[in-house]
């Protein structure tokens, strides 16, 4: 949480000092990636705790490693889409 509060003022500082150029298109496109990155882990870490409370501790683990995938899967498909579409 406290990531994405840090990264929002950071993305506001950014926008007033640069203006409207065309490359802070691609800086708020980070800050976005990394906005939902947080939300996942988060979101993640919520399902975890439900799940072991309600006493299912296999199913909370076997969940957090399917999150674990999918949040890698994500970062690795965001840096192939980004590699192709800003690389020089």
């Amino acid at each position: 949480m406290t990531s994405i509060l840090a990264s929002a003022v950071l993305l506001v500082a950014v926008n007033s000092q640069i203006g409207d150029v065309g490359y802070t298109v691609v800086v708020e496109e980070m800050f976005y990636i990394f906005f939902v990155l947080c939300l996942m882990a988060m979101l993640a870490g919520y399902r975890h705790e439900k799940l072991r409370d309600a006493g299912r501790k296999r199913v909370a683990v076997v969940s957090d490693h399917v999150a674990q995938i999918i949040y890698a899967g994500t970062v690795l498909a965001i840096i192939v889409v980004l590699y192709r579409r800003y690389a020089v």
